[in-house]
């Protein structure tokens, strides 16, 4: 072997025994493995999730308006996860998107979770009066309130008196302290409380004091416009007198005519008999349904339409007539 292949072998090994021992395995690593993460795992979120509270908006529930949110908040009806439903702003805008067939006010004030009253007044047709509407007197779905009781009465309750109508709503005193015509007793009455009206001087409380029923009787502010107005054949102070105190005041006769009917058919007046006027039949002390004439041919038309006129005013005079009449038709009427 020669020199220079000796040296190219020498090399080779020299190489090979690099080569050996670069690539031999590490006997243990350098650094021991972590034996656990450097930072803990989190163990819930760092935030809560969001709970839906509702928007606090209004909707329609059970005929009434009430709040999107929680029961137990004021005006809160419950929670409202259908898409469907309406909301709206305020609850006037639910009255009148989803009720409109209910007052407004009566339906704003019943929405929500404390009912409230309007403090408006609403018709009472059975009593023929209006009642104001404060909490708990109105049920549900009244369609019309009124702000005060007389515009109630002339517009819910027009066919009624609105005298009576007035004076029984809810804050009056239940009376019109007002007068009108009674024909039972052929006077005037008093719409009053005997035992706690104040009434005029001079009128009898149990007397002209009697509780009215007719809800369209016509009402007077006075005995005498009520007699002027109902009872105008009585005498104007008789009717008043026998209204106010039960008692007719002391009469001189009005000489006016009225039907005897007693004497076969004439007419007499009202006045005292031997008086100075002529055809007196006595001083009626009671003309309570009695009807008075200013002359005799009125009371004979009136009264005797079937008898000949100038026949019953000759009856009422003592005077003749000056005409003629049948023998029989002359005994039928003087001998029957």
């Amino acid at each position: 072997m020669t020199a220079s292949s000796l040296f190219t072998l020498v090399i080779a090994l020299i190489s090979l025994s690099e080569t050996v021992a670069t690539s031999a395995p590490t006997m243990k690593p350098t650094n021991a493995p972590t034996k656990k993460p450097t930072s803990s795992p989190t163990k819930k979120p760092t935030n809560a999730p969001t709970v839906y509270v509702g928007t606090n908006k209004w909707y329609m529930k059970d005929q009434l308006c009430g709040k999107d949110c929680a029961t137990g908040t004021e005006d809160c009806i419950g929670v409202v996860r259908d898409n469907w439903v309406t909301l709206y702003d305020t609850v006037a805008a639910c009255c009148a998107g989803k009720l409109s067939y209910l007052d407004p006010s009566y339906c704003a004030a019943r929405s929500g979770t404390t009912p409230a009253g309007t403090n408006k007044f609403y018709p009472d047709s059975q009593n023929g009066r209006c009642v104001k509407d404060e909490t708990g007197t109105l049920a549900k779905n009244t369609d019309k309130l009124y702000a005060d009781a007389a515009t109630c009465c002339s517009t819910g309750l027009g066919w009624v008196n609105s005298d009576f109508c007035e004076s029984r709503s809810t804050g009056e005193s239940g009376f019109a302290d007002k007068w009108y015509v009674d024909y039972d007793s052929m006077t005037c009455k008093n719409d009053c409380n005997a035992t706690a009206t104040t009434l005029p001087s001079g009128v009898n409380a149990t007397a002209a004091c009697e509780e009215n029923e007719d809800r369209s009787i016509t009402y007077y502010d006075t005995a005498a416009t009520c007699c002027a107005g109902k009872l105008a054949w009585i005498p104007s102070a008789t009717c008043q007198a026998v209204s106010a105190t039960g008692a007719a005041a002391t009469s001189t006769g009005t000489a006016k005519y009225y039907a005897d009917y007693a004497s076969s058919g004439k007419c007499v007046q009202d006045c005292a008999v031997g008086s100075s006027q002529p055809f007196c039949g006595g001083i009626l002390t009671n003309v309570a349904g009695v009807q008075l004439f200013d002359t005799v041919e009125a009371c004979c038309a009136s009264k005797f339409g079937w008898m000949d006129g100038d026949l019953c005013k000759s009856k009422t005079t003592g005077t003749a007539t000056n005409k003629w009449v049948s023998e029989d038709k002359l005994k039928q009427c003087c001998c029957t």
